[in-house]
């Protein structure tokens, strides 16, 4: 809500894409953990339990500075570029 009431466009943009990175990376390492933490006994399954771990521990980690690191204009070209996404060749 507070990212609406801000006027300008460029400053919404900028509050957005600062937001969605740290919300996203929250999400990241909270989903998993709740995941295993709040299921019922009956369906625990140690292996399960093992891949959500490695997930909020590792994987959310390693992905961590990459998320971050998308903020980076230059970044976030050349990775568009890498993917073939990008509109204009250069």
């Amino acid at each position: 809500m507070a990212i609406l009431r801000i006027r300008s466009v460029q400053g919404r943009l900028k509050s957005f894409s600062t937001c969605a990175s740290h919300i996203t990376v929250v999400t990241m390492f909270c989903m998993p953990a709740m995941v295993m933490y709040m299921k019922p006994g009956s369906e625990a399954s140690p292996d399960e339990d093992k891949k959500l771990a490695l997930f909020y521990n590792v994987i959310s980690a390693f992905l961590n500075p990459i998320i971050y690191s998308l903020r980076n204009k230059d970044v976030k070209r050349a990775l568009l570029k890498v993917t073939g996404w990008s509109r204009a060749p250069e």
